[in-house]
Parts: structure tokens; C-alpha cells; sequence
């Protein structure tokens, strides 16, 4: 009877038992016969997690079994960082671990090299790649932390990019801004992005370093990853050097750092000249300009042809067009020329772009944030920003983690459902907080369909202080009360 059941049945069957019940469930049936051992091994090898933990065992098996790397679909590095316990007083020793790493970053350095060397350019199946850092979090416990000891080298990171094979499709690089170089001349790891750029459809990247012409290729002006950006030059761009990425669909790129752990994205010479210095805390301050030239960059790319089948684009960063740069002419130039391709849901190409994060009380702890159909969501600083970031930010995991890839999922793979911004209706039935909205008089800028407190949101707040977009006024608005809060 075991030998009867043909390989496309027992594929189902075992990835069935895989989805319910777990890897380790399908060990006793590799066992029954050799024919159920290769098709449970092909199995157990399609979608393949690899963590600090069982690297290295994966690594040893690899060079024993290398033919069970063609099985592969997806692999997953979810790398844990190691970073130093506590401060080091002595400079020398802090100097050493800054630009060395601890001994487990020095080994794990070495094994991913191991994985971009003999792994990925045998992994012809493989359609999905993933590497993730968890950075260690902030807790009462531990108020601060000192990410000295721990990077993934921004070589090594090149190696694992140019590594992949044309079969893959989908990428994701989330190092949770843990990557940089230690050379007098930093590795650019854009120029290894313009390698797999071409070939993929689905790409994640939340890193460091990133250039704002990141898809321009042979770009080697040094003052683009140095200086605050020219506003005269963002749109020139040349056509002839645009990296052409037919294929991409999704693009998102996010430079900040998952809520309580990881370094601030900043501008690579801040980062750089501080480690170099042995700051205490060489991350500083967030590099806004940065990012708002990628974002235009990017703007500028697509409407050049350079992923013309992208249906999404997104772009999150923090703290942008926060009212502290109302005071900043030259950061309140750079707000109203970008403020449209920032956290963009659908696609760069259409004019109804959500709007930046705006402060409503004096101490920052209320923000406001506008979505793309002109709802306002009110709430608590962090609470705000994990919803933005999860709004456009999507977390999918199975086995690997893929990114918005849809129309290249695995027949046995099951993906989480992912958030997404909510309608009027869904609003009204699902939050426990009033939803105010109202229309503004004809003569004044954009409509502001509605509002819509976040749970934990205070809603006794006075109409006067709901924060309004750029141009409307308060009088002539029509108030309209959803609930019996105010």
C-alpha cells in the first residue's frame, strides 16, 4: 500500500501533515520506505527556517545531503542579535567589540557567508528568501541598550544577495538597521540590489545605508549618501540608467526600527564618523532628509518606467512631517514637495496618498494620521505609529516570510490574514470610540471625510483641537456625531 500512493499524493498528504501538526510529525513516515523518504524529504526541505539555534546543523547536513537543496522553495534566516550585556568601561575592549563583533556575531558572520557560498547558488527551486534580525528589546529592566557587538556586514549581506539564484522571486531584508561596514571605504549594498532588482517581483527591505538613488545604476556620486539631499536634482534622472525591474510588484521599504529595539535609520556618514569616534549611542538622530529623497527618487523612478506592473509602493519612516518642521522653512519645503510618495498604499502613480503623522496636543502624545481616503486616526503616540507601520508594513509568515506574494504562494502554504486600513462601516461596527466626521466649506482645500479614535484614545477632546489638513478652516464644518462620547 505505501508504495502504491504516487509522489503528487503523497506531496499533499505530507504537506497537509506539515501545516497541522508540525515538521517533527512527518520524521516516522520518511521511515516507512524509500519512496516515502524522498518525498518527505522534499517535503521537510521546501520551506526551510534557519535560526542561531540550528545553522550550523543545517550547514553540516547541507555538505553531507546537497541534493536535498533543490527542494528548496523558501529560506528563512531569523537571526537573533547578541549584542553586549552592559556598558564596557574599558575603551580598548569597546573598540574591539565595535569593529569585530562578539565571538557569536564573528561566527555567525562566517556561517552566512557559508550560506552565500555553498546554500543559495545550489537552491535552484528556491522563489522566497528572507533574512530577519530580532534586535533585543527595551524593557523596565533594561532602560537603554548598547548594540556594540553585534552587525551583519554590509559585504556579507552582498554576498547573500548576489548569491540567489534566478529562481527567486521574492526578497526580503529586514536587519532592523543592525547592518553597516567597518571598512574606510563602507560596502555599497545598493549596487548588489541592482543585481537581483530585475528578477523579482516582491521586495522588503528595512536595512541601513540605503542610497536615495538606489535604483539608479552606476551611481557613484559620494555626496548622495553623505549630504542632505539637492532638492534642484531629485528629478533628473536618466532614463538610460534606470534599473529596469519589469517584473516587480511590490516594493516596501521601511527605515525604522521595529517598535522598542534596533538603532534609528541615519545618514551613513553620522553613523559612521560616530563609530568611528566610539560614541556611546553612534545612531543619533534619524535622517529625514534621507529618506525623503528615496521616496521622491523613487517617485521619480516609477514614473520613468522603471516598474511599470508595481501596484504597490511603500515607503515608512519616523517622525515625518511631524509640526516641529512648520518651524524649519527648508523642512517644510522638503514636507510639502514629498509628502505625497510617503506611506503610499497603492501606487506612486495616483494623488491620493496618505498624509503625514501631526501632533494634536503639546507634549506629542496624541498624533493624528491620515489615511489615502482622508479618515484621521487619533491615538496614542505609540499606538499610532504601531498601527501606521502595520498598515503598510505587512507581516505574512509561514515558514519563510513572504512578502505581499500572492500570486506566487505555494499550493500548501496558508498565509496569515494581514491588516489593512478599515472602512466607515467596518469602523462603525467594530470601535467602541465615537467616529466624528465632518465636511468643510466649499472654498477651503480637501475634505476630511471622518475621525476615528484608536482604542485607548481619549474622545473627550474639544472640537477645536481635532488637527485639520493644510488649508481647511473650522468655521463652515458640518459636525456630524456617531456615538454619545462628546
Amino acid at each position: 500500500m505505501a508504495s502504491t500512493l504516487t509522489p503528487e499524493i503523497l506531496q499533499i498528504i505530507f504537506c497537509q501533515l506539515r501545516e497541522h501538526y508540525g515538521p517533527k510529525a512527518l520524521l516516522p513516515s520518511t521511515l516507512v520506505c524509500q519512496h516515502w523518504r524522498d518525498v518527505g524529504c522534499r517535503t521537510l526541505c521546501s520551506h526551510v527556517v534557519l535560526t542561531n539555534s540550528n545553522l550550523a546543523r543545517f550547514l553540516d547536513c547541507a555538505i553531507n545531503y546537497p541534493e536535498h537543496l533543490t527542494a528548496i522553495k523558501s529560506l528563512t534566516l531569523e537571526i537573533q542579535a547578541t549584542v553586549l550585556p552592559r556598558w564596557i568601561e574599558n575603551a580598548g575592549t569597546r573598540e574591539s567589540y565595535r569593529k569585530d563583533g562578539l565571538e557569536e556575531t564573528k561566527v555567525l558572520l562566517n556561517q552566512l557567508k557559508t550560506v552565500a557560498e555553498m546554500i543559495l547558488p545550489n537552491a535552484s527551486s528556491l522563489h522566497t528568501f528572507s533574512l530577519f534580525v530580532s534586535m533585543p528589546k527595551i524593557t523596565r529592566r533594561r532602560p537603554r541598550l548598547d548594540y556594540i557587538g553585534f552587525r551583519i556586514d554590509n559585504e556579507v549581506l552582498g554576498q547573500l544577495l548576489r548569491a540567489l539564484p534566478t529562481s527567486c522571486v521574492n526578497l526580503e531584508v529586514d536587519t532592523d538597521m543592525s547592518n553597516w561596514s567597518s571598512q574606510k571605504k563602507p560596502h555599497h549594498v545598493c549596487s548588489d540590489l541592482w543585481h537581483v532588482l530585475p528578477q523579482m517581483r516582491h521586495v522588503k527591505l528595512r536595512m541601513q545605508s540605503l542610497c536615495s538613488r538606489m535604483l539608479y545604476i552606476n551611481h557613484e556620486d559620494p555626496d548622495d549618501r553623505l549630504a542632505q539631499p539637492d532638492m534642484t536634482r531629485l528629478e533628473q534622472l536618466d532614463e538610460q540608467r534606470i534599473v529596469k525591474a519589469d517584473q516587480l510588484r511590490t516594493l516596501n521599504i521601511c527605515t525604522r526600527s521595529r517598535e522598542g529595539a534596533g538603532p534609528l535609520f541615519v545618514e551613513c556618514d553620522f553613523l559612521q564618523r560616530n563609530l568611528d569616534l566610539g560614541v556611546q549611542e553612534p545612531w543619533g538622530r534619524p535622517s529625514t532628509g534621507r529618506t525623503l529623497a528615496l521616496a521622491a527618487n523613487l517617485a521619480a523612478t516609477y514614473r520613468a518606467g522603471g516598474f511599470p506592473n508595481a501596484v504597490q509602493v511603500e515607503i515608512s519612516q519616523p517622525w515625518f512631517g511631524m509640526e516641529d518642521d512648520e518651524n524649519d522653512p527648508q523642512r517644510k519645503e522638503r514636507a510639502q514637495v514629498y509628502r505625497n510618495v510617503m506611506l503610499s498604499r497603492d501606487c506612486m502613480a495616483d494623488n491620493t496618498l496618505p498624509q503625514p503623522l501631526r501632533r494634536i496636543d503639546g507634549d506629542g502624545k496624541m498624533l493624528a494620521f491620515y489615511d489615502k481616503t482622508d479618515t484621521c486616526m487619533i491615538g496614542k503616540a505609540g499606538d499610532l505609529l504601531h498601527y501606521a507601520e502595520y498598515s503598510v508594513w505587512r507581516e505574512t509568515l509561514y515558514g519563510a516570510r513572504m512578502p505581499c506574494c500572492t500570486d506566487s504562494v505555494p499550493s500548501d502554504v496558508r498565509l496569515q490574514a494581514t491588516p489593512s486600513f478599515m472602512s466607515r462601516e467596518e469602523w462603525q461596527k467594530q470601535s467602541e470610540f465615537v467616529m466624528i466626521g465632518w465636511r468643510e466649506g466649499e472654498d477651503h482645500g480637501r475634505k476630511v471625510a471622518r475621525v476615528v479614535p484608536l482604542p485607548g484614545a481619549d474622545a473627550g477632546f474639544e472640537i477645536d483641537k481635532m488637527p485639520l489638513l493644510e488649508g481647511t478652516q473650522m468655521s463652515g464644518q458640518i459636525i456630524e456625531y456617531f456615538g454619545g462620547y462628546l
